[in-house]
């Protein structure tokens, strides 16, 4: 059923020659037998057979058929589950041992996203940020306000200066204290709702080194 791809199915085990085993169906008093390879998109998936000791009607073939696409449709689906997963599972790792900040905003300016290094750099954990205000937890009070505009400006228009750039700006830690940070956002569209990820370097030192050179 497998190699040819096409489902098999006789009232006579005893007696089919397609049949392997017919002396131990003979045994066993099986009277019919049906196999359905499982197909998505043309691809096999599984196969699935069974034996029964009564005459296998064509209504029972035909339902035994539509259960076997329901089974097909059902393992792809798990499949697919397993293999978002991994790739989510993937993508949590590799996020969390960057060596940048990496924190995801909601459109409506709340953190949903927030790393180990975002941990470090900021103090705050996640269990403690996820569900806040971005602003009012790394945007320093003067930049609030701006901050506010061009998350306004870009669900109105879809653009936004700040965006898939490398700027430097100013954030705030959870002690109140504010120190440079080069910044990157992205927004992404998925299901209609908008989001963004931002990734945060801490450049305080690098400054700290810049201003030192300079004044030599």
């Amino acid at each position: 059923i497998a190699e040819s791809r096409r489902a098999l199915s006789t009232n006579d085990v005893g007696g089919d020659g397609r049949i392997g085993d017919r002396a131990w169906a003979r045994r066993e008093r099986l009277v019919a037998f049906a196999g359905y390879p499982l197909l998505v998109d043309d691809r096999l998936v599984g196969v699935m057979a069974v034996y029964v000791r009564e005459p296998l009607g064509d209504d029972t073939r035909a339902a035994l058929g539509s259960v076997g696409d329901a089974i097909a449709l059902g393992i792809e689906r798990r499949r697919a589950e397993a293999a978002l997963r991994e790739s989510e599972e993937r993508l949590r790792l590799v996020i969390e041992s960057a060596l940048d900040a990496v924190v995801a905003m909601d459109a409506d300016g709340r953190i949903r996203g927030w790393n180990s290094q975002a941990e470090t750099i900021f103090g705050w954990r996640r269990d403690e940020v996820i569900g806040r205000s971005l602003a009012e937890t790394i945007v320093p009070p003067s930049h609030r306000s701006a901050h506010a505009a061009g998350l306004a400006r870009f669900l109105a228009t879809g653009e936004g200066p700040v965006l898939s750039r490398r700027i430097e700006v100013m954030a705030l830690r959870r002690n109140g204290t504010e120190f440079p940070v080069e910044l990157t956002v992205t927004a992404l569209t998925v299901g209609g709702a908008r989001s963004f990820s931002a990734f945060i370097r801490d450049i305080g030192e690098r400054k700290q080194a810049e201003q030192r050179f300079a004044e030599r």
